[in-house]
């Protein structure tokens, strides 16, 4: 996020596998406070391709936020990334990867 736009995507791992999440996602329903935690009952929106994040992006558009153009362009360039395999066997910041090696399915909204 930043002057120019109201969404703010990046890439993380998700359950073993290489994702573009939605951080703070307005799409994603209203926070929830538990004691001192703030979270999003559904969680943040995620794509394992570079076109689900795409038209998660015209999906704000529609609602009325700023998504400049340049983030369609850095998202697609990201495409390479997504399709990578480097994860290592135990996963990334507490995400597993099944032990027969295969990645669970991205998921988005």
């Amino acid at each position: 996020m930043g002057f120019d736009s109201d969404v703010y995507l990046y890439g993380t791992y998700r359950n073993g596998l290489r994702v573009i999440e939605c951080c703070g996602c307005s799409l994603a329903g209203i926070p929830v406070k538990d004691g001192e935690k703030v979270h999003w009952p559904s969680g943040f929106p995620a794509f394992s391709t570079a076109v689900g994040a795409c038209e998660h992006l015209d999906r704000h558009r529609k609602a009325g936020d700023k998504v400049p153009g340049y983030a369609y362009d850095a998202i697609l360039a990201d495409d390479d990334w997504l399709r990578g395999d480097d994860v290592p066997a135990g996963g990334v910041d507490g995400d597993v990867r099944p032990a027969d090696g295969a990645a669970e399915e991205g998921t988005g909204a």
